[in-house]
């Protein structure tokens, strides 16, 4: 049974979270770590790659504790074959930490993991792609692909589809629904069909059938570059996206430099409930998006600027932001960081616990820790009540 949720580097099963420290670390170790919810503690850890760089871009955690782990690749994984340029891999361990399947695919273009999402049917990794998967039909730049495993991985693969628009197509994040669908969010250069593009990279969310046909297209935007980073889902009225605008979303006004969105969107229907724009007068950067207990969804990221109330650490900070589900209305901001820069991956929580976990990476220290030196991981714990470490 999978009821899972992948968030961009915090996947939540029962009063457990699960860190995939790869995603804040980028290419540097590509690994999965289980922490305890609220004394945080490492599990088990696993290393692996290829001769040439790897990267672990998602992760999930089922209902049985088995973690699925996806990423790209310009090499081979051992007993693997590479396509060409860079393929997709998925990777499944048990609760103990023990390898349990391996997969590598791709076309003989860039081939980019971006999420998993599991329903009733199955398991769906989902990424771009600058090739031809056999069988599919490029519609021109980059595309997106889904390729569809059997919840028993007793085959490499049971269907893949590849779609998109005449222009670049890029999947950044997907998430579960509540029964036989799931969800996928990014940005697009071209237009879906029925759809028309505000200027420079729209934001869409796609909702998508266990067979992965398209329920609904919502694509929207600004005049400038916008992405929808980061998709969450757990009601059933809506789902929530959030991500970054450089222009001026409708109905909404700029902070200045690029800022934070977060948005509403009806599950049925696909048309947007509410889109909140908000921001410094510097540069945001969304890194996530959880909702917590149906009661708060909250967006989580980075900042060159101040919030009201907050005084920037130095170079780039963490922010979260909390709105109440039914309303939308703003909750609280919380704003840390160190003196150097502070890079926000992902927002996960435990669930039945009030609270939540910000994750990423500092180049500095935070107040009582040591730097191991360079870049180190971090988590940051939140109560979701006042937005307090």
């Amino acid at each position: 049974m999978f009821s899972s949720k992948n968030v961009v580097s915090a996947g939540v099963r029962t009063s457990r979270v699960l860190v995939a420290a790869s995603l804040a670390l980028g290419m540097l170790l590509p690994a999965a770590k289980v922490f305890a919810a609220r004394d945080p503690e490492l599990s088990w850890i696993r290393q692996f790659g290829a001769v040439a760089s790897s990267n672990e871009t998602a992760r999930a955690v089922d209902d049985d504790g088995n973690t699925f782990v996806a990423g790209t690749t310009d090499g081979a994984l051992s007993g693997k074959t590479n396509a060409g340029g860079i393929d997709g891999w998925l990777k499944k361990y048990d609760a103990h930490g023990n390898l349990l399947f391996t997969d590598q695919f791709g076309t003989a273009g860039d081939d980019v993991v971006a999420g998993i999402a599991f329903d009733q049917s199955g398991i769906h990794v989902i990424g771009s792609t600058t090739g031809t998967f056999p069988g599919q039909t490029s519609a021109g730049g980059k595309d997106i692909f889904v390729r569809k495993y059997d919840p028993a991985l007793d085959d490499e693969h049971t269907t893949l589809r590849q779609f998109g628009t005449d222009g670049d197509d890029e999947v950044m994040d997907a998430t579960e629904g509540s029964a036989n669908d799931y969800f996928i969010a990014g940005r697009t250069s071209g237009a879906f069909p029925e759809k028309t593009n505000a200027g420079g990279f729209d934001a869409y969310v796609i909702r998508l059938d266990g067979s992965d046909n398209v329920y609904w297209v919502d694509q929207f935007g600004s005049e400038a570059d916008d992405v929808a980073t980061s998709v969450d889902k757990k009601t059933a009225a809506a789902v929530f996206v959030a991500g970054t605008t450089n222009g001026t979303l409708p109905d909404n006004a700029s902070a200045g430099g690029s800022d934070a969105f977060f948005r509403q969107i009806n599950t049925d229907s696909g048309n947007a409930i509410e889109t909140t724009q908000f921001g410094t007068a510097e540069n945001e950067d969304v890194g996530g998006v959880a909702i917590l207990n149906d009661e708060l969804a909250v967006v989580a990221g980075t900042t060159l600027g101040s919030f009201p109330g907050f005084t920037n650490a130095g170079g780039k900070d963490a922010f979260a932001k909390a709105f109440v589900v039914q309303t939308g209305a703003f909750e609280w901001t919380q704003q840390f960081g160190t003196s150097a820069d502070d890079i926000v991956n992902g927002i996960g929580h435990a669930i039945g616990e009030r609270l939540a976990f910000v994750v990423g990476t500092t180049a500095g220290a935070f107040p009582g820790q040591t730097n191991a030196g360079g870049t180190d991981v971090f988590i940051h714990k939140l109560d979701t009540w006042s937005g307090q470490t």
